[in-house]
């Protein structure tokens, strides 16, 4: 039987890029149903009461070291962080990308067609230099754009899901989710919930690194670091 996780995430983190791909690899090899739950990593610092690490310059320096670190070893494509990262303008225009999401559920795509969508908004975001202005990011239509036609999707249904990423139904989906994660414990991107047996607490996976702790928790083979054709 398939064991069920929850996974909230914003794909304005870096780290996030790191899962999805990971989650990407795993789910072929894995029986795991994987829910996907975009949030907004904004709101969920704010209702956790956590900070971005650029608020302390030490945990800032040590990011990038990180970052490269864990590209190199999962063999994950990613770029410097962009140099306006972690001004507020940025943060919010990630709002987009998130409600893009909700939005592609909202129009009743699966799990499976909202992470391919992902992983292309998140590899925009991350690992396209060709989408960066100097060493800026901006997040805008023909980013999100791009991503959809990454994600096979055609001209007609990228036009529905950005205008859907607009309505009221699409952000109090995506306030929702936020909401939840903060309610659950959540308190930054990514976020796992492994479905328990009833009574059972919850488990929590936090970060892009516990891939070998959830092979454990699952009772599943971890197959290491490397991309999919290693499994």
């Amino acid at each position: 039987m398939a064991r069920k996780v929850s996974l909230f995430f914003d794909c304005i983190s870096p780290y996030t890029h790191i899962s999805l791909s990971l989650w990407s690899r795993y789910l072929k090899v894995w029986p795991v149903e994987l829910t996907l739950r975009p949030f907004f990593l904004g709101g969920v610092m704010a209702g956790s009461g956590n900070q971005p690490p650029g608020m302390l310059p030490a945990k800032a320096a040590f990011l990038h070291q990180d970052l490269a670190r864990s590209a190199a070893l999962y063999e994950v494509p990613l770029l410097e962080m962009p140099s306006n990262f972690f001004d507020a303008p940025l943060q919010r225009s990630a709002l987009k990308v998130s409600r893009l999401l909700c939005a592609a559920q909202l129009d009743g795509c699966d799990d499976a067609k909202v992470l391919k969508l992902a992983l292309a908004a998140s590899k925009c975001l991350h690992a396209d230099a060709g989408l960066r202005a100097g060493s800026e990011l901006t997040i805008d239509d023909a980013l999100m754009r791009r991503a959809c036609a990454d994600a096979a999707l055609d001209r007609t249904q990228t036009q529905a899901l950005l205008e859907l990423a607009q309505g009221e139904a699409t952000k109090q989906a995506l306030r929702a989710n936020t909401e939840e994660a903060v309610a659950r414990g959540a308190f930054g991107s990514p976020t796992a919930f492994v479905h328990e047996a009833a009574g059972a607490p919850e488990a929590m996976f936090f970060g892009s690194d516990r891939m070998e702790q959830l092979a454990h928790h699952l009772g599943l083979p971890y197959h290491g670091a490397g991309p999919a054709s290693r499994l």
